[in-house]
């Protein structure tokens, strides 16, 4: 039997032009698992979960994402899918062919441009988790105040949770999937 994943998704009132279409395409699933879908909409968070300062958008996605793990503890598998990116029916199966004791993620990368610092940078706007990996990692969060969820993840320079806990981040480009956003 497959294992089970919950498909995660962080939103928020500026994604609703792409909501129709993102749930049509989690309909399309194909995945033959136990599988549930939590949309975590933080249109009207003008607040800390965790109590901690307020600092802007970041503290928005931080706070999605305590939600998100919060819902999911007990399910093996996050499925995080940005509300702006469609992705085809095979997506869990083909992410599960690269999923390993040691990956911590399976991601696809998806640039974004033009940020508030005029620099540009890389989302994982689909990433396959491991949960186990997740919560250990947003414990980790509270001593490295990590600014943004994929350098949590990932790390620059290494530093992040998963490279040093030895795990393996697989990125994986060959997918074909759609960036509404972009």
């Amino acid at each position: 039997m497959n294992p089970a994943v919950i498909v995660a998704c962080p939103t928020s009132d500026a994604k609703l032009y792409a909501r129709d279409r993102w749930l049509a395409a989690v309909r399309a699933f194909t995945y033959r698992g136990p599988m549930d879908v939590t949309m975590v909409d933080t249109t009207h968070w003008p607040w800390r979960l965790d109590g901690g300062p307020w600092n802007g958008e970041h503290s928005i996605f931080y706070d999605a994402w305590l939600e998100i793990v919060r819902r999911a503890k007990h399910w093996p598998y996050i499925m995080s899918i940005d509300s702006d990116v469609i992705c085809p029916p095979t997506i869990i199966e083909a992410c599960m062919a690269h999923m390993a004791p040691d990956v911590f993620a399976v991601a696809h990368a998806l640039p974004f441009r033009g940020q508030s610092d005029g620099k540009n940078y890389c989302a994982a706007g689909l990433m396959l988790l491991q949960t186990h990996f997740v919560v250990a990692a947003f414990e980790d969060w509270k001593t490295h105040n990590y600014e943004y969820v994929e350098w949590l993840l990932a790390g620059e320079g290494g530093d992040g949770y998963a490279p040093r806990h030895g795990l393996r981040t697989v990125k994986i480009d060959e997918l074909e999937i759609a960036h509404l956003s972009v």
